[in-house]
């Protein structure tokens, strides 16, 4: 799914712009004219030469359900009004006014990543593969039921549009976050407010400061369990199913056969000391998810300490009830 919306971005902000004719708000006209019908091709139209993407094979490589993205943004793209106000040219360059109003789905957006993070979750703790079809089948299905049961918002924007003049013709010079967002329906708002989110989690956890209260403490508390469930988790099984099936291997069978997993365990087991001090660093009210985690921590210590001492076969029941549990406490 991250990566049908990257190659879409890459598609988009890679543009140079759209064939105008004799005035740069001609250009502009023309691109928010195709943005309406979502026609990527004409959008492309008149680029400068290497500057076009082939956005057409990018999504042919895609599976059906990403395609379904697409639809949902051509559908949004429909709703879009825009009235082009006027333009100040200098030279070969110039600036186009537009006023515009479209689709707003940056809430249906959250909504539907928060589901599916949960989602995902279930998958790992009930067993099943995940792969990038199921995944990328289970996100448009959460945005879909998203998008008919949640309330259509719009957004309206005064964009400043950069315009060239190439070989007699108007062009877009460039596509920013503004323009963007106008036919991805807010996507590329969205996806940075998701990095903020979680980078303010990753900062937190890294640097211990588990001392605020309220949302961020909380933020923390669950990103901690997603790293659990979707890193930690999937590795220990994995490794108690090696060694249930190989029983009296040696550690050099371990070392051989599971080469990449030990790598990706050492890499997950890297964090958990930044997680141990955030969770110490909890104010007041947090006394229970502290007590959950200090036993928790030690169920993880004992588990990965097997795998890289050489056990035989390692338990993993306990650490899943207290992983269960920690996601639990605190709500």
């Amino acid at each position: 799914m991250k990566k049908f919306i990257l190659l879409l971005l890459l598609g988009a902000v890679g543009l140079l712009g759209a064939c105008g004719g004799g005035r740069p708000e001609d250009a502009v006209e023309k691109f928010f004219s195709d943005t309406r019908r979502f026609d990527l091709e004409g959008m492309r139209s008149g680029l400068a030469a290497g500057e076009a993407h082939d956005l057409d094979d990018m999504l042919l490589e895609e599976n059906p359900d990403s395609l379904l993205l697409l639809e949902y943004l051509k559908g949004n793209a429909a709703k879009m009004t825009y009235n082009v106000i006027g333009a100040a040219v200098e030279g070969n360059k110039a600036t186009v006014t537009v006023e515009t109003r479209y689709v707003d789905a940056q809430e249906i957006y959250l909504a539907t990543l928060q589901e599916y993070n949960t989602r995902s979750m279930e998958l790992v703790l009930g067993g099943e593969e995940q792969t990038e079809d199921v995944l990328t089948r289970i996100f448009m299905e959460i945005l879909l039921e998203k998008a008919g049961g949640m309330e259509e918002r719009f957004k309206e924007a005064t964009l400043e549009i950069p315009c060239v003049k190439q070989d007699g013709e108007w062009l877009i010079a460039g596509m920013d976050d503004d323009l963007a967002d106008v036919f991805l329906s807010n996507l590329v708002t969205a996806g940075h407010a998701m990095e903020e989110e979680w980078g303010d989690v990753h900062g937190e956890v890294e640097e211990g400061s588990g001392k605020d209260a309220g949302g961020s403490a909380r933020a923390g508390i669950d990103g901690i369990h997603f790293w659990l469930v979707g890193e930690v988790w999937p590795l220990f099984s994995e490794f108690q199913g090696y060694l249930e099936v190989r029983k009296g291997a040696s550690g050099r069978d371990l070392e051989v056969e599971m080469e990449i997993p030990l790598e990706q365990l050492a890499q997950a087991m890297a964090m958990k000391p930044a997680h141990d001090g955030f969770i110490a660093g909890l104010g007041e009210g947090y006394g229970e998810v502290q007590a959950v985690w200090m036993e928790l921590s030690r169920e993880m210590d004992k588990i990965h300490g097997g795998i890289t001492g050489g056990a035989e076969t390692i338990d993993t029941l306990r650490f899943q009830e207290l992983m269960e549990a920690f996601g639990e406490v605190g709500y």
